[in-house]
């Protein structure tokens, strides 16, 4: 989907959910800023001033240790909306959010957006959805952390990319964009010698292939298997 079709698809929603008088309101005070690979869109504890929403690229939402180890909570591709952690409250990011590559945000102020959940029923609706998945997302996610072991959630891992990012349009097979190595283990919760271990197995077994830092998904049913422990 490339950028133009994103700014439409966020149009889209508004006009399907918002009154023509908010529909114009959040458009005209709507900006967009394009972060480079690696740079913060925000950083936890930072005033929350605005709900954004990637219009085209890739993000990681994640918190940080006092160890300085992070654990990331989410991935987020196109159309999807960040920052809504800071949401309620005192308006301070319980997270972070960095750019896994350059990639194009909308900003919607905040004080507006509340303003526009408590105009329009159906926005306001579509809101709450959309928390209660990521909710359910992160219970699952907690399970998996608590529950499976490294091969398990390593299995897992690689469902959510695929699922989040998906492939690459060119390249059959091949993930859209794999996460680094160290960003698994992140997202896992396992050491990074463990992860080179776990994808080397999968890719001896033939489960996936290892190209350089691309990773091709060559047996997705047996990834769920694994996933699963059966």
């Amino acid at each position: 989907m490339n950028e133009q079709a994103n700014i439409q698809q966020i149009d889209k929603l508004i006009a399907e959910c918002c009154s023509s008088h908010w529909r114009a309101l959040l458009e005209k005070n709507k900006e967009i800023i394009e972060y480079l690979k690696g740079r913060y869109i925000f950083r936890g504890e930072q005033e929350a001033k605005r709900i954004k929403i990637i219009i085209k690229g890739k993000a990681k939402v994640f918190l940080t240790y006092k160890t300085g180890r992070e654990q990331i909570v989410r991935l987020a591709a196109n159309g999807q909306i960040v920052g809504h952690r800071g949401f309620g409250g005192n308006h301070y990011y319980s997270v972070s959010c960095k750019a896994l590559e350059d990639t194009m945000v909308a900003h919607i102020p905040l004080e507006l957006f509340q303003k526009a959940l408590l105009a329009n029923n159906l926005f306001c609706y579509r809101f709450m959805m959309f928390f209660a998945e990521e909710l359910r997302a992160s219970e699952q996610h907690l399970k998996s952390f608590t529950n499976l072991d490294v091969r398990q959630r390593m299995a897992e891992a690689l469902i959510y990319n695929l699922k989040t990012f998906g492939y690459d349009r060119k390249r059959k097979k091949i993930l859209s964009h794999t996460l680094s190595r160290k960003d698994f283990s992140y997202l896992v919760g396992a050491t990074y010698e463990s992860v080179v271990r776990v994808l080397s197995d999968f890719d001896k077994s033939g489960v996936i292939q290892i190209i350089n830092k691309d990773i091709k998904i060559l047996k997705s049913r047996e990834l769920d298997r694994i996933r699963k422990g059966v």
